[in-house]
Formats: C-alpha cells, structure tokens, sequence
C-alpha cells in the first residue's frame, strides 16, 4: 500500500469570499462551497500542487469559527446525538412491543389499536430485524413487563 501524506489546516466561513476558506498551513490554500466538500477540495488541491495521487494525501482540518458559533455548532450536535440515541432506543421499543403483542396472540390489527399505529405499521416493525447497538446508543429498551399486554376491550 502507497504511503499516505497527511496535511493539516484549517477552514473558515468567509461571508467576503461566499465560501469555506480551507488554510493548509505551507501548503497554500483552497475554497470550498459547503464545509462538507472542504477535506475532498483540500485533497484535489493537495495532488495538483504536489503531483501526488489523492488516494495518497490526507487532510486533517480544524474548524475555525468565532467562540460564539464554535460553542453553539457543539450544542446542537450533543443535543442531535441524544435525540438519535433516544430514537433508536424508541425504535427499538416498539419493535419489541410489536413482537410481544403479537406472540402474546394480538392480531396485528388488535397490536396496531393498542400501539396506536396503523396496521401496516406493525407489520413494518416486525419485518425489521433486531438491531445491536453501537456505542454511546442505549443498549436496553423498556422490558415487555413494563407494557400492560391484554388485547384491547
């Protein structure tokens, strides 16, 4: 396997130039419209300036934005990370639900009243397979004991 050169920088908004401002510190710099583009403009710069193949150039580039900005981009991505967490944790629950409902002898349309979903709906969610967690997502969803499993009057 070809050796890989990694280069550092930084990128920046600049309301002047439009656009993310990519500063590869000795190496020159580059733009990019949307930040997620900024690490692939920074690779293609990279092997025209150095004839270098991208396969072979890594960027490692630091955000640089005012405090202000920096501190609330951290909020909103911890605040995403815990309403996926707890998404998947819901999802997970009422895949469970689901197949308690029906093996305690529901029909899927007596499961759907008392899940308050459509009937198309809980058969969606027992197709789905049993998913593992992945790290920093809960592992374990309300147990079916917690769920009053009587068919619905």
């Amino acid at each position: 396997m070809a050796d890989v050169t990694t280069y550092q920088g930084t990128v920046r908004w600049s309301s002047a130039a439009h656009a993310f401002v990519v500063d590869l510190l000795e190496a020159g710099g580059t733009q990019a419209t949307r930040r997620d583009e900024a690490d692939a403009m920074a690779r293609e710069y990279l092997s025209l300036m150095t004839d270098e193949p991208e396969e072979s150039i890594a960027v490692e580039l630091i955000n640089d934005y005012p405090p202000a900005v920096a501190a609330l981009i951290d909020q909103v991505e911890s605040r995403t990370r815990r309403i996926r967490t707890e998404q998947w944790a819901l999802a997970a629950a009422n895949r469970r639900l689901a197949r308690e409902l029906v093996e305690s002898g529901m029909t899927g349309r007596q499961a759907a009243s008392t899940m308050r979903v459509s009937p198309q709906r809980v058969s969606q969610l027992l197709a789905e397979p049993e998913r593992t967690p992945v790290a920093g997502v809960l592992s374990e969803c309300a147990p079916a004991a917690e769920y009053d499993l009587a068919p619905p009057a």
